[in-house]
């Protein structure tokens, strides 16, 4: 639905795309819940929300009506299939998660850095505890690596780990040395193992409980055999929270975040793909453009809270304009390359694709050319000359409040 006025409203499509990022990422979990005999339930849901965001790009570069239809139609068929899973449904949806290649290569320069100074203590002091401490502070870096932005995790998954620590003493020097049986151990851990699944349910809690859920048993360590004594109890205690404070301080001082340098770089990456999908050898669908661009843009929006919010509502419109954008561009792509359309329209079609791959949406004065000529044939198709009416029209819309000069340059990080 779209105000009267024009186009919908930027915070209000930016909430249904996290919903349907977020949707998309449960969908694993959903299926396995759902019990056997789903079929391909996930790779249908899947394909349903591609279709629905598809819906929503086409409605944001003005598309209303039957023009949405078609994605609506594939949508509610895709769910059927889910309602009334098919035996052997030959049905695949492939999709895959953009790569990060800059925060990887930040990630793996902290966890170096910090690795080489644990083992420099480890050799300088010749701690008891030193091969553990060194093994922590790789694991710690490794687990904190797959959060969206580590350096914000760390906060939480410290405090997290000064509570495991805390609750983890309290077991060992006074709950399992009065417990006898296998089932009185599941009996009193019942208590902070439920409490620290709810707490990951909980957002504002969610690192803090990645640190206790993860390392809670591991600091207890119950053996059949024997138990911890209280002074490897307490090596053991100060190499995790000596190796969890140690990865705060890299990924605070080495290379800090920037949520500006982010943006920035996300921003500069979709200009790239919005280019480089205009190649005829490139193999980019429209369900995986859509599905990376709305990834990519929901965490930047996560991982930018500090960020202005004129600065961020301007991001998000470019942002999702080059959804729109993009779509169009590669249904033209995929039409230069059919093998049913005439050369006239394929040579047309052809010379636009490359000058957007050099000029980006400044070819839209050669995509207006083309409109014109391609108007004036009887065998070009209406998605055609949709797509090429969207790319021309999105020029003359009123653009996206982009921020102003100093808020847009204010990060200190990287670009």
């Amino acid at each position: 639905a779209a105000p009267a006025a024009g186009r919908p409203d930027v915070e209000a499509e930016g909430d249904l795309l996290a919903d349907l990022v977020g949707v998309n990422a449960r969908v694993e979990f959903d299926v396995l819940e759902m019990g056997a005999g789903q079929g391909r339930s996930a790779d249908h849901a899947r394909a349903a929300l591609a279709h629905l965001l598809a819906v929503l790009a086409r409605a944001r570069g003005g598309v209303r009506g039957a023009g949405l239809d078609g994605d609506f139609d594939a949508a509610r068929r895709h769910i059927q299939a889910i309602l009334a899973p098919r035996a052997r449904d030959p049905f695949r949806f492939r999709s895959h998660s953009p790569r990060q290649a800059i925060e990887a290569f930040h990630n793996g320069l902290r966890a170096a850095v910090g690795i080489a100074a644990a083992w420099l203590a480890w050799e300088v002091t010749a701690w008891p505890a030193g091969p553990a401490f060194v093994s922590f502070v790789a694991l710690v870096y490794g687990l904190l690596a797959t959060r969206e932005v580590p350096a914000l995790a760390s906060a939480g998954f410290f405090r997290g780990a000064v509570w495991c620590v805390a609750v983890a003493g309290l077991y060992v020097v006074l709950v399992i040395p009065a417990v006898t049986s296998p089932e009185g151990l599941a009996l009193v851990l019942l208590v902070p193992m439920i409490a620290g699944g709810l707490a990951a349910r909980t957002p504002r809690l969610a690192n803090h409980a990645f640190a206790f859920n993860l390392f809670f048993p591991v600091l207890l360590g119950p053996s059949n055999l024997g138990r911890f004594d209280e002074v490897s109890f307490l090596n053991g205690a100060m190499a995790f929270l000596a190796a969890v404070l140690l990865a705060r301080l890299t990924f605070g001082l080495v290379l800090p975040f920037s949520a500006d340098g982010h943006l920035r770089r996300t921003a500069a990456w979709v200009e790239r793909r919005l280019r480089a999908v205009a190649r005829l050898h490139d193999r980019s669908s429209v369900q995986s453009w859509l599905a990376a661009q709305a990834d990519s843009m929901v965490r930047a929006v996560r991982t930018g809270r500090d960020v202005p919010r004129d600065q961020m509502l301007g991001y998000m419109g470019r942002h999702l304009d080059a959804m729109t954008l993009g779509l169009w561009v590669i249904e033209l792509r995929d039409a230069a390359l059919a093998a049913d359309i005439p050369d006239g329209v394929r040579a047309r079609l052809r010379v636009f694709l490359r000058a957007w791959t050099r000029r980006g949406a400044d070819a839209r004065d050669i995509g207006r050319q083309v409109l014109d000529d391609l108007h004036r044939r009887p065998d070009v198709t209406p998605g055609v000359l949709a797509a090429l009416q969207g790319l021309t029209d999105a020029g003359n819309r009123s653009p996206t409040p982009r921020p102003a000069p100093e808020q847009a340059d204010g990060g200190s990080g990287p670009a």
